[in-house]
């Protein structure tokens, strides 16, 4: 039976030049484009693309092609369009059966792609050569390059890739008799091609779903579906796609004139009349044949030729039967001398490395033998020269391994000065500045519990706020405080995620309102397109909160503040937090993101600030792959600006 192949083409230049054509009318469309075509890299790829589209109907027209697009391509210099082209032949060249030429081919092509690194071109050279491993019958070298395959277009997401990967899959199982493995991965590819219309690859994986099922012994199926690749193989004109499935319909239709068949009343394609199962066979076996002898595909031709022979043996027309049957002799001989010239060609080339090997060790033996009177003075000078290198060696490795050592040394006491300002930062934090909040938050519960009825419901209610904004700023410095020694210990694993910037921003904004109402300030959010980017996103919140709560912090009555964002190179998003309050000296600027440096800074309703939250910023911002940084002017306030990988096209683009 006839299993199709899947060569096929992937290469960027050709992509997407005749989306909505395809057989006859895409080819007489690329060869109008030739004739108004000047001597460029254009017409190397109308060549080239007419060399692959001829490989379904006219494989001589389609190596012719491909040669003319090698010349024009050597003579341009044009070496991408020399790979493709080697790919082109060799398509052509695997339908005709003349495998050791395509597998020629099909090397150089890789050879050359491989230097250049086009993962997509590998991934369907790989394919190809695969293919015609399976044909000269060696399926673990077919196997293994179409794995390879597979991983590239997955890994790619070439989805017409995968398909024909299935498909050769399937190849490989029907040629061990596992063909309802085989449909599984022809029904994959099936799945695939009739979802991106690929019409001449539907009716591949159908055709090749009838050979299995023909295989299998389900002959009605195996014509349902043969007579339905066989017309959408007609609709587009493929000749290589009509004499397989005409082949399969014709085969099918031989083996239902046998005498043991059990015939299905069922099946509207066949009836229990042998001579009529006979004559629908030679019907459709010659159609295939003619189409073979048009591809020049002589194995298929000296395959047909068999079984027409033996139909016309049974219709009794032996003169006609003798006829095929030395059609099938010439065939047969002029293939199988073909193959034994690819065999004896590597046989020849192996025989001439091994002699050249032969000759390599004759001629060391006689070097060897001219040499051996200097053989002893030879091992004195070796034995010395060893010792020496022994002794040189060993004091190189005492050297080397003083000078890790000393590196490790280094390392070790810069890992200590930063433990030890991380355990000041610690104990300053502890003794003073989470001390002093707590006094303050005691001395405000302390006046509600003792004096409460000493004081209106308006001043009780503003005690209430202060407590509830001191508990507020305490839950927020124990936060970063938790943070922060998590941090240290390396307990925070960085969870990046597609996340909403509009969003996160938004609801930081809603969180920090209270505080701005109480203070009277205005925040004015200018985040309203949505955006996406790539974060940790309670590291993002962290940092978002810290810093619109410090700008509220430094600000006064009256006063502003600002989240704006931009778009920068290489997909990063900047995020920046103005303020128009206190500012800060370059003194002071220059120690924010210093650890163990005190800032003492508070804010101006007195505010804590102990700046452990600015080095939880730096530590999230970097661990997301960001930077931050800060201006700022005395008197004038500060703006923060922070960077995060953003997603692509999260911006809009402009008209």
């Amino acid at each position: 039976m006839r299993i199709l192949i899947g060569i096929i083409l992937l290469f960027s230049i050709f992509s997407n030049a005749f989306p909505q054509k395809q057989g006859s009318e895409l080819i007489d469309s690329l060869k109008s484009d030739l004739t108004r075509s000047a001597e460029d890299t254009n017409k190397v790829i109308l060549l080239g693309k007419l060399s692959f589209e001829y490989h379904r109907f006219n494989t001589d027209l389609g190596i012719y092609y491909g040669e003319q697009a090698i010349l024009l391509s050597q003579k341009l210099k044009y070496g991408t369009g020399v790979a493709a082209s080697y790919n082109f032949l060799a398509t052509n060249y695997a339908i005709k059966g003349n495998y050791p030429k395509a597998l020629d081919y099909f090397m150089k092509s890789l050879s050359k792609f491989t230097e250049t690194g086009d993962q997509a071109m590998i991934a369907t050279l790989e394919n190809n050569l695969g293919l015609i491993y399976v044909n000269i019958n060696e399926p673990a070298k077919a196997i293994e390059c179409f794995d390879k395959a597979l991983v590239i277009n997955e890994r790619l997401n070439n989805i017409k890739g995968q398909s024909l990967n299935y498909g050769n899959l399937g190849i490989i199982y029907s040629n061990q008799n596992q063909f309802v493995k085989a449909n599984e991965y022809y029904y994959k590819a099936l799945k695939i091609d009739e979802k991106i219309n690929n019409k001449d690859a539907v009716a591949r994986n159908l055709s090749n779903i009838a050979s299995s099922e023909l295989a299998m012994g389900d002959y009605c199926e195996a014509l349902n579906i043969g007579y339905k690749a066989l017309k959408i193989s007609k609709e587009i004109s493929s000749v290589y796609n009509e004499a397989n499935c005409s082949m399969v319909i014709g085969e099918t239709y031989f083996t239902l004139s046998g005498d043991t068949i059990k015939f299905s009343s069922l099946c509207n394609y066949f009836t229990a009349d042998k001579k009529t199962n006979l004559i629908n066979a030679n019907k459709y076996l010659g159609f295939a044949l003619k189409l073979y002898k048009q591809l020049n595909n002589l194995r298929s031709v000296s395959e047909t030729s068999l079984t027409l022979s033996e139909i016309y043996e049974k219709l009794g027309d032996y003169k006609k039967a003798l006829e095929f049957h030395k059609n099938y002799s010439a065939n047969y001989d002029s293939v199988y001398s073909k193959d034994n010239s690819f065999i004896i060609a590597n046989l020849e080339k192996m025989s001439e490395l091994s002699m050249r090997d032969n000759q390599i060790k004759i001629k060391t033996l006689e070097i060897e033998n001219k040499n051996s009177q200097m053989l002893l003075q030879i091992i004195v000078s070796i034995t010395i020269l060893v010792a020496v290198s022994l002794l040189s060696f060993f004091f190189y490795n005492k050297h080397k391994y003083q000078k890790k050592i000393n590196i490790e040394l280094d390392h070790k006491n810069k890992e200590l000065k930063r433990l030890y300002a991380t355990q000041n930062k610690f104990f300053s934090i502890i003794a003073h500045d989470l001390k002093s909040p707590f006094q303050g938050f005691l001395g405000l519960s302390q006046i509600m519990v003792e004096e409460a009825g000493n004081y209106s419901p308006e001043e009780l209610t503003k005690f209430g706020g202060d407590l509830y904004q001191s508990a507020n700023n305490l839950l927020r410095l124990l936060k970063n405080l938790f943070d922060w020694a998590q941090m240290q210990k390396g307990s925070i694993i960085l969870q990046p995620k597609e996340l909403s910037l509009t969003k996160l921003i938004a609801e930081n904004v809603e969180t920090i309102n209270r505080r701005c109402e109480q203070k009277g300030i205005k925040i004015i959010n200018n985040v309203t397109t949505p955006l996406q980017v790539n974060a940790d996103e309670n590291m993002l919140n962290s940092v978002l909160l810290n810093l619109i709560s410090n700008a509220v912090k430094f600000t006064k009555k009256d006063g502003t503040v600002t989240v704006s964002v931009k778009k920068c190179e290489n997909e990063m998003t900047e995020i920046s937090v103005s303020d128009n309050g206190v500012g800060m000296p370059k003194s002071t600027v220059d120690k924010l993101f210093v650890l163990g440096e005190k800032i003492g800074t508070r804010g101006t309703d007195g505010e804590l600030s102990t700046g452990l939250g600015l080095l939880l910023c730096k530590e999230f911002v970097e661990k997301n792959g960001g930077q931050i940084r800060v201006e700022s002017k005395e008197g004038k306030g500060s703006t923060f600006y922070f960077t995060i990988p953003g997603c692509p096209y999260s911006f809009p683009h402009p008209a």
